[in-house]
């Protein structure tokens, strides 16, 4: 029988779509894709690409919070951009 639970905050933008901010299955969390976007406005932060990560980081560590889990536990993150000169 599955544990599974769905996580929802506000400190985090709200999912667009048919997905969940994160699900937690036993003692796993799973947390969806986060970008640049601001909680309280749902606008992208700036044009930046600093300033949308650290916006990313921010709203996944708001995710991972509300789960009770830590950043600091996490397994595997991918990180998508668009631009490779941003890469470094």
């Amino acid at each position: 029988m599955s544990s599974k639970q769905e996580i929802r905050t506000a400190s985090a933008p709200p999912p667009v779509g048919t997905y969940s901010q994160a699900i937690r299955d036993g003692n796993r969390v799973y947390i969806s894709g986060q970008v640049g976007m601001d909680p309280k406005t749902s606008k992208l932060v700036s044009d930046g690409f600093e300033a949308q990560a650290d916006q990313a980081f921010s709203n996944l560590r708001a995710v991972a919070d509300a789960s009770g889990v830590s950043l600091d536990a996490a397994v595997k993150v991918n990180i998508f951009i668009t631009d490779v000169n941003n890469f470094a």
